[in-house]
């Protein structure tokens, strides 16, 4: 869930950031960006895992 905060921030325009506060909140969100990723990994491991995809028969 986003806080107030998180919204307000969302629609500052980076050209009006000094480059360290740019920089900072483009790390942030590589990070996040790598978070979700590995947990969408993980998802899919543990969905493909409890429905086995069908195999065909040559």
């Amino acid at each position: 869930m986003s806080s107030a905060s998180d919204a307000v921030g969302a629609h500052v325009s980076i050209s009006a950031l000094d480059g360290d506060t740019a920089g900072i909140i483009i790390k942030q969100q590589a990070r996040r960006i790598d978070e979700l990723e590995r947990a969408n990994a993980s998802l899919l491991d543990k969905l493909n895992k409890a429905i086995p995809s069908p195999t065909v028969d040559e």
